[in-house]
């Protein structure tokens, strides 16, 4: 138990006993002063009645003088009366308000019940008081003199017995008791004189005597104090306290007194008189007599009995607070016994321990532990010095560390990196370290003993320098930057820290200023700025500075009106630039690019970049909108001009985007994504420039509108797959299948075209599950046609770029090959050429992963990319598919006839087989043929069909007719659109075993050479569609093989000379022609067509792609 606690419970006994005792005693003091003061009050209220009594006689005597004859009253006898009145009823109210002061006290005293009785005598005497004032008028029915005294005098005799009365004890309050003798002397007085009326008047009876003078004297002396006594008593009586027995004892006595007693000795005295014989004998009145002293006695006995009680009662609580004082004066020594030891135990030992404790570590041993006491006040205070000694230790220790530390910190701030200056509170230098002399240049004996600053450039200014002594002097540290000049004259910003050196007392003593040179942070710090508001490739404004350009053009346009307009910019083919040439050749074309935005934009125009390859422009002080078209015109044209980069010419093609601020929009975020709508709009259309409008808003509306009814058709499954077959050229058989993703509207029945919803589902996301479920449905047909008994088909699943970002394709196809059962040999997932020469190097572990599952790969839209050959002969891939345009432009471009062809040698050289798509014509499909092309796909054979017509399909094994073609070891084909020389030359070449094949135009030349293996070309060098030059520059592209000739009345030395320096001709022969020179021409173009086959053959017979019979090589 803690100090604390034991003190307090200690005081808490203490207090419970002495308050204990003083209430106790405070209690019976309050009842002895309580009865004092009753004492005291009711003395002062016996004299107050007896004044009152005096008033009153006074009153009676005069009123009645005056009664006894009224109309003889003077005036002087009547006014005295009056004098009378006024001091009965003065007295009365004295006595009545201070009676009301006692019964406040002491509400249930008996008093209380007498008072009734007084207050109806005083209004009985207001009454006869008025009867009285009646009868000195004159009024012979009001009162008479007896009737006034004897009502005075009855209320007198109230006012005695209202006395006797007060004299009653205070109910509750045993020392009240001092009334109850007054009751027994009474009773005393009645007794006695009750026994000398029976003495007197028994001797008279047993004598049977009449009464001698002497007896009736002392008789009527003893009758009238017998009367007045048991009247007084028996008057009082009923105010005593509660008692049972004694209210009969009083109720017996007052019976027999008024009954039987007093009657019987009125007949004995009145017999006596008379000198008759007693009514009574001896024995009988003796009875009578002493029953009635009995009876007094009797109750004599219990007033004394009851006034015993309460002083027996007295006697125990006097007795108690004896007793009570005894054991609280006993506790009371019992506890300061206890308190004087708890104190020597608890308080004085361990102090003196303490003591000890204290003077050995005043002394300077630390190495003494304080003992440890108990879990107390003082064990805490023990506990309290030994941590004091252990701080105190460990502060010796610490002061130990912190002089080394000082010691360093000295060392450290002669080595700062920051300059440091001490000064007193004038600016005078006291110290500097090595640093501020590198800083400065100033050395430490330059320094010290001048004032601070010196070194100032003066550019800073002089309220920086007085905010900076205020601060510093008011005890606060102050920062800031200042540029200062070295001793050399050097400039230079320096970051300034000034603080105080404050003593004990909180004065400041000595500033401490730290100075580093952040010359280079600034440097740094504009560069940042820069970086912060400029594009950090081609220095232009950022999205942060341009929005700041756009608030301030925006504020003055609506206060000066005008137009303004927000352009995006983009640049066409970036990627395949950047990928081809590099990405410092893409940085440089974006620099060249924003240089040129710049210096054809005004000079309150704004040209922005905020990153990839669009720029953003703000043109202001347009006229009306119309201007905008010849603005955006003129700079674009000035962008787009050819440029070269790293030695490569380049033509960039800019598209624009344009929206008017206030027509279209007044927040920047509004106009630039409109603007960018635009731009979409061109790019999508190929036009160089759009200007937002609604209907731009539509189209993005009906692209929503699409995207959510896809999800729909998708969560639905409305949509379906059909199946173009892919032919094998070689046997003409069905080897397999394209899956092509088809949406039939519901409502109107049609058919939404592929590139429609598509592209939609590329930009939503949706592609991703629409992807995983064309590819499930697509291997679950094909295993339904397996399980019908079909031939085996290869499947093919395009993969979009969106797809090919998923990093879970090959776990989407391992599942989903799993799922439906399908062999992974009969999938094969077309990927387009730009999709996976956007990341080749993540592309080929991509393919690697899908390859490895057993799948097969093809390349779909190849020629239209920028693929490397190198990593072409990388990928995994087993097919290439010739893109479409490439085939529908055979039969009029060259070049795309060149492409295809290459496209062919080169997949052949990788050991990859190629396959056509959008094959539609005879011809196409013949010049696929002649050039070794291993499969075909388009209307020519099928269009797209359903599931079950394509089952359909395979159940009849349709194969495709290859057109049929003949070869001749020598095939002539003759150019002119003249007929008449194409008669001619029949003519001239007629018979000398030439297969001869003649046309009037360019395009009709290239069809015959797709569908024959032709030789030699004559062909006219002036025709109305291409000229002979062209036509044979065309050929010799696509038919390197074959010897061309030209023919022409027109010489142009110029001309042919181009063409011969290019190989376009072997030979030119000129009109008109001699026939025999026309036919050695022609003989010797057959000889070195022969001779270039012999020679190829023997340098490569690999490299001959057909056999002499023909393209198939029979």
């Amino acid at each position: 138990m803690s100090i604390r606690r034991l003190l307090g419970i200690l005081l808490l006994v203490f207090a419970g006993l002495s308050g204990a005792a003083g209430i106790w005693q405070l209690s019976d003091s309050m009842q002895k002063m309580q009865a004092a003061d009753w004492v005291v009050r009711v003395n002062h209220l016996a004299d107050l009645t007896h004044q009152l009594n005096a008033e009153l006689a006074m009153e009676r005597g005069i009123t009645a003088a005056i009664l006894g004859q009224p109309a003889a009253a003077s005036s002087v006898l009547r006014a005295q009366m009056f004098n009378a009145r006024g001091r009965v009823d003065r007295q009365y109210q004295v006595f009545h308000e201070y009676l009301q002061e006692l019964l406040a006290v002491a509400p249930q005293h008996p008093m209380a019940n007498a008072l009734t009785e007084l207050e109806q005598a005083a209004r009985q005497q207001t009454l006869l008081r008025e009867q009285v004032d009646l009868a000195i008028v004159g009024i012979a029915s009001a009162v008479t003199h007896r009737e006034w005294i004897d009502a005075l005098t009855g209320r007198i005799r109230i006012l005695q017995n209202f006395v006797v009365v007060s004299m009653l004890p205070l109910p509750a309050n045993p020392y009240a008791l001092a009334s109850v003798q007054v009751f027994r002397d009474q009773l005393f007085s009645l007794s006695e004189h009750l026994g000398q009326e029976r003495a007197v008047l028994g001797a008279a009876i047993a004598s049977a005597r009449p009464l001698q003078d002497s007896d009736r004297a002392q008789l009527v002396s003893a009758r009238m104090v017998v009367e007045r006594a048991s009247a007084r008593f028996l008057e009082a009586a009923p105010y005593m306290p509660h008692d049972p027995r004694l209210e009969d004892a009083l109720l017996q006595m007052r019976a027999h007194l008024l009954s039987d007693y007093h009657p019987l000795r009125e007949q004995v005295f009145t017999a006596s008189l008379a000198g008759q014989g007693y009514p009574v004998t001896a024995e009988e009145w003796y009875r009578q007599a002493t029953t009635a002293i009995d009876q007094v006695l009797e109750v004599s006995r219990l007033i004394s009995q009851r006034s015993a009680t309460d002083i027996t009662s007295l006697r125990d609580s006097a007795r108690q607070t004896l007793w009570l004082l005894a054991w609280v004066v006993l506790a009371l020594t019992l506890l300061f016994g206890f308190t004087v030891y708890a104190v020597r135990q608890r308080l004085l030992l361990p102090l003196g321990l303490l003591e000890r404790a204290a003077r050995q570590v005043a002394s300077g041993d630390l190495q003494q532990p304080v003992l440890a006491l108990r879990d107390d006040e003082m064990g805490h205070l023990a506990h309290a010095m030994e941590q004091m000694r252990q701080s105190l230790l460990d502060d010796r220790v610490r002061r130990e560390t912190d002089a080394e530390r000082l010691r360093k910190l000295n060392a450290l701030i002669d080595n700062s990196a920051s300059a440091m200056v001490i000064t007193d509170l004038q600016g005078n230098i006291e110290y500097v370290n090595q640093r501020f002399e590198v800083t400065t240049g100033y050395s430490p004996a330059e320094s010290i003993g001048r004032k601070a600053g010196f070194w100032g450039s003066g550019l800073t200014a002089r309220d920086q320098y007085q905010l900076m002594w205020q601060t510093a002097l008011n005890g606060r540290v102050w920062e800031g930057e200042m540029i200062n000049r070295r001793k050399d004259g050097e400039l230079f910003w320096c970051s300034v820290s000034i603080s105080p050196v404050i003593d004990g007392q909180g004065q400041v003593t000595h500033l401490i200023g730290a100075h580093v040179d952040i010359s280079e942070r600034k440097q740094i710090q504009r560069q940042l700025d820069v970086l912060r508001n400029y594009d950090e490739l081609t220095h232009l404004p950022n999205r942060r500075l341009f929005s700041e350009y756009f608030q301030r053009v925006a504020e003055q346009q609506a206060r000066r009106g005008g137009y303004c307009a927000v352009l995006a910019i983009g640049i066409s083919r970036f990627k395949q630039f950047n990928d081809s040439l590099g990405r410092e050749a893409g940085d440089q074309l974006l620099q060249r690019l924003a240089l040129r935005l710049r210096q054809a934009a005004g000079k309150r125009d704004t040209v922005a970049r905020f990153a990839g390859t669009d720029f953003h422009m703000l043109l202001v002080d347009l006229e009306s909108p119309a201007v905008l078209f010849e603005r955006v015109s003129t700079l674009l044209a000035h962008a787009n001009r050819p440029l070269s980069i790293h030695g490569q010419d380049v033509k960039p093609v800019l598209r624009a985007g344009c929206s008017l601020l206030a027509e279209h929009g007044r927040d920047l975020e509004t106009l630039m994504r409109k603007a960018g709508t635009a731009l979409h709009s061109a790019e999508r259309r190929g036009h160089e420039q759009a200007l937002y409008d609604e209907s731009l808003g539509h189209d993005a509306e009906q692209r929503l509108l699409i995207e959510n009814a896809l999800r729909l058709a998708i969560e639905r499954d409305q949509l379906e797959l059909h199946y173009q077959p892919k032919v094998e050229l070689a046997s003409g058989r069905i080897i397999g299948v394209e899956a092509l993703a088809r949406w039939r509207d519901r409502t109107t029945g049609e058919w939404i075209a592929p590139d429609r919803f598509i592209a939609v589902a590329e930009e939503s996301g949706l592609i991703l599950v629409l992807g995983a479920w064309a590819l499930r449905e697509a291997c679950r047909q094909n295993r339904e046609w397996a399980a019908q008994g079909l031939p085996p088909l290869v499947v093919a699943v395009n993969l979009s770029a969106v797809q090919l970002q998923q990093s879970d394709l090959p776990s989407v196809v391992r599942r989903i090959l799993a799922e439906t059962g399908m062999p992974a040999e009969y999938l094969e997932l077309e990927l387009t050429e730009s999709a996976i020469m956007e990341y080749p190097e993540q592309a080929n572990l991509l393919l690697r992963e899908l390859k490895s599952l057993g799948v097969k790969l093809s390349i779909d839209d190849f020629g239209t990319g920028y693929s490397s050959l190198a990593y072409l002969s990388r990928f995994p891939v087993d097919l290439l598919k010739i893109d479409r345009s490439f085939i529908n432009a055979l039969e009029q471009d060259s070049s795309a006839a060149a492409i295809a062809t290459s496209i062919i040698a080169m997949a052949h050289q990788l050991g990859l087989q190629v396959i056509a798509e959008g094959v539609e014509t005879e011809r196409q499909l013949a010049f696929l043929q002649r050039h070794g092309c291993d499969q075909i796909q388009g209307y020519y054979f099928s269009k797209p069909l359903a599931a079950a017509d394509l089952g359909w399909l395979l159940t009849q094994d349709r194969r495709l007719q290859m057109p049929e073609a003949v070869s001749f070891k020598r095939t002539l084909l003759m150019v002119d659109d003249d007929p008449l020389i194409q008669v001619g030359l029949q003519q001239a070449l007629d018979g000398q075993g030439y297969r001869l094949l003649s046309c009037t135009t360019a395009r009709e030349a290239l069809e015959l050479m797709a569908c024959n293996d032709i030789q030699v070309v004559l062909a006219d060098d002036h025709m109305p569609d291409m000229s002979g030059t062209e036509l044979l520059a065309r050929i010799k592209n696509l038919y390197p093989d074959t010897v061309r000739l030209m023919f022409s009345g027109y010489f142009d030395a110029r001309r042919l000379k181009d063409a011969i320096n290019i190989g376009s001709i072997y030979k030119y022969i000129s009109k008109p022609w001699e026939q025999g020179h026309l036919r050695r021409c022609v003989d010797d173009a057959f000889a070195h067509h022969a001779s270039l086959q012999r020679r190829l053959q023997q340098e490569d017979p690999s490299s001959r792609l057909h056999g002499e019979d023909g393209p198939t090589g029979g």
